[in-house]
């Protein structure tokens, strides 16, 4: 015997109007939490290419902005990172330079299992640098590297996808300190 009465059709829809209206706005909290404030910096023009041999002691490195407030994705979500990072971004006429120095307390367990360019570094520690020239956030470049060097790349057409078929030039150097 059921000592409950059974809603009316009524009070029914109200609660259904009430859940449909609740989680959409739940969720749009949630996903406001998750929000990260955009960061900019300050590209240096050069006048010549800086040594490319994954040392950053050249004198043209030193003419450009350490950019260091970097968050960590994996493990965490926008956390602070375990590890500090330093990249360097300068220019010439004719191309893009991009230097980091990304510091680990025990360099013999960074993982770089990928040795064939093209492939994807899924399971690598790497340097991923997505470029958005035209700042609209729904189409870019994405370059990566791990410590062996190994280049991949990826053109992206929206916000989620990207084509694997794009390959560009571009070079690499990567090196380890003492």
């Amino acid at each position: 015997m059921n000592q409950y009465p059974l809603p009316s059709s009524r009070q029914l829809a109200l609660l259904t109007t009430f859940v449909l209206v609740a989680i959409p706005a739940i969720a749009q909290e949630q996903v406001e939490e998750q929000r990260v404030e955009a960061k900019s910096f300050r590209a240096v023009r050069v006048d010549t290419a800086p040594v490319m041999d994954g040392v950053l002691d050249d004198a043209v490195w030193q003419q450009a902005e350490a950019v260091t407030d970097f968050h960590q994705s994996r493990p965490g979500d926008h956390t602070e990172p375990s590890e500090p990072t330093e990249l360097y971004v300068v220019y010439t006429s004719d191309a893009l330079y991009i230097g980091a120095r990304m510091y680990d307390a025990d360099p013999d367990l960074i993982a770089a299992p990928t040795i064939r360019h093209g492939q994807g570094l899924p399971f690598d520690d790497r340097l991923v640098v997505i470029l958005d020239p035209f700042n609209q956030g729904r189409a870019g470049y994405r370059f990566e590297t791990n410590l062996n060097g190994v280049r991949h790349d990826a053109l992206y057409t929206t916000p989620t996808q990207f084509s694997l078929n794009w390959n560009t030039i571009w070079e690499t150097a990567t090196n380890v300190d003492g």
